[in-house]
């Protein structure tokens, strides 16, 4: 289609006239994805316009500042024509967003990161999403959806627990946060030497360096 308006250009500048698409020729038509999937209870909840695959996550942590500095890596397929897409995230700072290795902008408007790619995502590609964060991640406590219970990214003396059902990865992880969108899962987690890493899949590997333990384990 392009190729055609292209020639099409270029023999008619030659004598000078403009020459209009042949009739019913037309640009795909991109679209953003929606802001939620209409979850009865958490509206906002997931994203629309597409499916994620895998995340490669990786982070470090440590308990004396309970600062995380994390890179999510998404591979997600698009489900329509995307010209711009959402993740969700709570609170912390994002750095950077990268879509298919190429800078995206970005905005933040509440818990949705709203993604721009440099370019519209076809329909049924495959397509890679990295995004750089940081920051202290907030505990939710008062929600009447789980009596009143913190929850989420809990912070201990020692370390943290990440209890987060039903609506609280999005307090520590940039991702389509609903378990409608299923995914595998790698992580690469570095906390002080001397503290143990516990977290779903097989542990792959181990090592320690500069007083940093970094465990990797993959999920199938």
């Amino acid at each position: 289609m392009h190729t055609r308006i292209c020639r099409l250009l270029i023999l008619t500048a030659a004598c000078f006239v403009v020459g209009a698409p042949a009739a019913g020729a037309q640009s795909a038509e991109y679209s953003p994805g929606s802001a939620g999937i209409g979850d009865p209870y958490f509206p906002f909840e997931g994203n629309g316009g597409y499916d994620v695959q895998h995340h490669d996550l990786s982070f470090s942590y440590d308990p004396a500042t309970d600062r995380l500095d994390a890179l999510n890596k998404i591979t997600a397929r698009a489900t329509q024509n995307l010209s711009r897409f959402d993740l969700d995230l709570q609170q912390l700072t994002v750095k950077g967003v990268e879509v298919n290795d190429r800078p995206a902008s970005f905005t933040r408007d509440g818990q949705e990161l709203i993604i721009t790619p440099s370019k519209g995502i076809a329909n049924d590609s495959t397509f890679t999403v990295n995004v750089r964060y940081a920051g202290v991640p907030e505990t939710i406590v008062g929600s009447p959806i789980v009596f009143g219970s913190p929850y989420g990214f809990i912070h201990t003396d020692d370390g943290a627990f990440m209890g987060d059902e039903p609506n609280a990865t999005s307090t520590w992880i940039p991702l389509n946060d609903h378990p409608s969108d299923k995914a595998t899962w790698t992580f690469r987690v570095t906390v002080p030497a001397g503290l143990e890493v516990i977290a779903n899949g097989r542990l792959v590997k181990k090592s320690t360096a500069a007083a940093k333990t970094t465990s990797r384990s993959g999920t199938c």
